[in-house]
């Protein structure tokens, strides 16, 4: 408290022998917050803030970097709850500038440098590497002119290595990866028999694993997904996925048909 305007007198008691009317005047400080950053292996940007206050809001936040990796988003928190099998769940959501009245957690989400992928006669592309998948998610999911390009799978291939453990999900020591599920594919992607392991979808996707959705006119082929992680539903252990024109080619696995452009009816195990 001050007894004038520009806050140069400070009060702090009421003298006992005043007897006359007093103004005081509050002086104010921010509260500041702090901002704790989880690179997951990479280096962050020098001018991003390691504190706050409620005049920063809407500052944009700079990018880190990583060696052999692209970045994605800054994300608001890694885990939230404990669901049912053991499985640590993920809630994460995108973050470009800072907005909340409080100490805040960021979370850094990679993908790899995606690699364009040779093709065959056909003008397939024959995908044997996490960084030529990631580039062909990218080109089907950034253009609805390439929804109908063709990906056979040349090898198994692992995203993420070691990330389900004991069926939980394990992210305290490994420089993960986050994936952007494929959406409204409409060309064939061959698993010729081959895995995918170690996907990890990010906040911000509500459906989806390998992919989120196939349109009627697409298929997708023989195809494995283990020791993967899907945002807010939890662990995938082993699904096997062979599907053509919304018809399963092995019914004794796993039965899945079209019923809406959005849902399906899966019988099996």
């Amino acid at each position: 408290w001050f007894l004038d305007s520009i806050f140069s007198e400070q009060i702090t008691e009421i003298p006992t022998e005043n007897t006359e009317d007093i103004t005081v005047y509050s002086k104010w400080k921010l509260s500041e917050f702090k901002v704790i950053y989880h690179l997951n292996g990479g280096i962050n940007h020098p001018d991003n803030p390691t504190s706050f206050t409620i005049l920063d809001f809407g500052k944009q936040l700079n990018e880190p970097s990583r060696e052999g990796s692209v970045f994605y988003y800054w994300l608001d928190r890694r885990y939230t709850r404990s669901g049912p099998y053991n499985a640590t769940y993920i809630s994460t959501n995108p973050v470009e500038k800072l907005y909340k009245s409080e100490d805040t957690e960021l979370y850094a989400g990679w993908s790899p440098i995606p690699q364009k992928p040779s093709q065959d006669s056909n003008e397939c592309y024959l995908i044997s590497s996490k960084e030529e998948l990631y580039w062909f998610a990218n080109v089907v999911n950034g253009n609805d002119e390439d929804k109908k390009i063709c990906a056979s799978l040349q090898n198994d291939i692992v995203v993420n290595k070691d990330m389900i453990r004991e069926s939980k999900l394990n992210l305290d020591t490994n420089e993960c990866f986050y994936w952007a599920p494929i959406m409204n594919y409409a060309g064939v992607f061959q698993g010729n028999g081959y895995s995918i392991s170690g996907l990890l979808t990010y906040g911000g996707v509500s459906l989806g694993g390998l992919f989120k959705s196939v349109s009627k006119e697409g298929s997708v082929e023989n195809v494995e997904i283990n020791s993967s992680y899907i945002y807010d539903y939890g662990i995938i252990d082993h699904l096997k996925i062979m599907i053509k024109d919304g018809v399963t080619m092995n019914p004794s696995f796993l039965n899945m048909k079209a019923r809406h452009p959005w849902r399906m009816t899966i019988n099996g195990h």
